[in-house]
C-alpha cells in the first residue's frame, strides 16, 4: 500500500485542525490521546503508509507518562495545588496518577520499575480511555471525522492507511498544535489561580531537570571525562547533558539518548541533528555500554533503548528526506550521507519498527 498522496496529507492536517478547533473538550484527555498516537507512530511505525495497530494498554501507558508530570502540584499566586484538567471535578486519570505518586513516590522511572504497581495503574486508566477520549476524539458537533481509526470492540485500535505516516511526517507540527491547545485549556480551566505564568509550558511539557542532573556524573565516568562530540577534556562546571536527538525534535528523557558535552559543543549543536559520525559513536556506545548506563540510572531516568533507537532512526530519516544539514563541529554543517543507516545494521532486530501491542 503506497504512502498517502500530498492531497491526503493536507486532508490529514485539515481534519486535525478541525478536531482541535471545533471538537468538544470537557477534559484534556483528547490532547493526550493525540499526543500518544503521534508518539507511538514515531516509536513503532514506519513510512510505508501501512495501517498500524496499537493496544489500548500502550496508549494508556503514554497517558500515564504525560499526566505523571502534570500531577505535580503547581505553585500559583497564593497556593500550591494540582492543576485542574477537567470541567467540574478533577480528571479521573489525574486522580489515579496522584494516588500512585503518593503511594510509590514521585519518580516516574522508579514507578515503571515496579511491574505490578505500574501495570495495575495503566490498566486502571484503560476504561477511562475507552469510555471517553477514544470514541469521542473524532466527533465534531454532529459530525464524525472518522479519519484516524475506526470503532472496534477489541483491546486494540488500528490507525488507518497513511495516518501513522502523517503523524511521523508532521510530528513537530502536530506536537506544537496539540500542546498549544492543551496549554490554552489548562489556562482556561485554572483561571486566576495561575494568572499569567511564564513557566507553565515548561511545567507541563519541559525536560525533567532533576533527571539530567542525575545523569551528569554517570555520563562523566562513562565518557572518561571527555566531551562526546569533540573528545576534549571536560571541566565539571562547563559539562552539560545533551539530548542526542534534540528535545525539540522528540521531547522525552530517555537515558540512552543522553550524552555529556562541553558547553561550546552543546551551544553550537543546539537543536540540530548530529552528523553521521556522531551517530555511529552514539549507537556504538549504546550497544557497548547501554546496559550499564541503564543500570546506573535505573529509577531516575526512563530506560528504553528500543524507543531511543526508533526515535533516532525516524529523526535521521526525516532529515534525509528533507535534504537537511547535520551538525559536524563548531559552526560547520554538512549534508547527511546515506551511510547513516549503517549505524542500524539490523533495524528489525534492533526494534526500529513494530506494532505497539503490549
Amino acid at each position: 500500500m503506497p504512502p498517502p498522496t500530498p492531497a491526503q496529507q493536507i486532508k490529514f492536517l485539515t481534519n486535525l485542525q478541525r478536531l482541535l478547533a471545533e471538537g468538544s473538550f470537557t477534559a484534556t484527555y483528547k490532547y493526550a490521546l493525540l499526543a500518544a498516537l503521534a508518539d507511538l507512530s514515531v516509536e513503532h511505525g514506519d513510512d510505508s503508509g501501512e495501517p498500524l495497530v496499537f493496544s489500548l494498554f500502550a496508549i494508556a501507558e503514554k497517558l500515564v507518562e504525560y499526566y505523571w508530570r502534570h500531577a505535580t502540584p503547581y505553585a500559583g499566586g497564593q497556593e500550591t495545588r494540582v492543576l485542574q484538567q477537567s470541567t467540574g471535578s478533577q480528571a479521573r486519570i489525574i486522580r489515579l496518577v496522584s494516588e500512585a505518586r503518593q503511594s510509590h513516590g514521585v519518580s516516574l522511572a522508579s514507578m515503571m520499575r515496579l511491574p505490578g504497581a505500574w501495570n495495575a495503574l495503566v490498566r486502571s486508566v484503560v476504561p477511562t480511555l475507552r469510555e471517553q477520549p477514544l470514541w469521542r476524539l473524532q466527533v465534531v458537533g454532529l459530525e464524525t471525522l472518522d479519519f484516524l481509526y475506526g470503532r472496534s470492540g477489541t483491546k486494540d485500535i488500528e490507525l488507518r492507511h497513511g495516518i501513522a505516516y502523517c503523524f511521523r511526517q508532521f510530528f513537530t507540527l502536530v506536537q506544537d498544535l496539540v500542546r498549544a491547545a492543551w496549554l490554552r485549556d489548562v489556562r482556561r480551566l485554572n483561571g486566576e489561580f495561575i494568572g499569567e505564568p511564564t513557566d507553565l509550558r515548561d511545567f507541563l511539557f519541559g525536560a525533567e531537570r532533576s533527571a539530567l542532573t542525575a545523569a551528569k556524573p554517570v555520563l562523566m565516568e562513562l565518557q572518561d571525562g571527555r566531551c562526546f562530540y569533540c573528545a576534549g577534556a571536560l571541566i565539571e562546571v562547563r559539562a552539560e547533558v545533551d539530548h542526542f536527538i534534540p528535545w525539540s525534535r522528540y521531547p522525552a528523557d530517555l537515558v540512552h539518548n543522553l550524552v555529556l558535552a562541553d558547553r561550546r559543543c552543546n551551544s553550537k549543536k543546539r537543536d540540530r541533528i548530529a552528523h553521521a559520525d556522531h551517530l555511529d559513536r552514539w549507537t556504538d556506545r549504546n550497544r557497548r555500554d547501554g546496559d550499564g548506563l541503564a543500570s546506573a540510572m535505573a529509577g531516575r531516568v526512563v530506560c528504553d533503548l528500543k524507543s531511543a533507537n526508533s526515535v533516532a532512526y525516524w529523526s535521521y530519516a526525516q532529515t534525509e528526506d528533507a535534504k537537511g544539514l547535520t551538525w559536524m563541529h563548531g559552526d560547520i554543517l554538512g549534508p547527511l550521507s546515506p551511510a547513516w543507516r549503517n549505524a542500524f545494521p539490523d533495524s528489525a532486530n534492533e526494534g526500529i519498527v513494530g506494532n505497539a501491542s503490549s
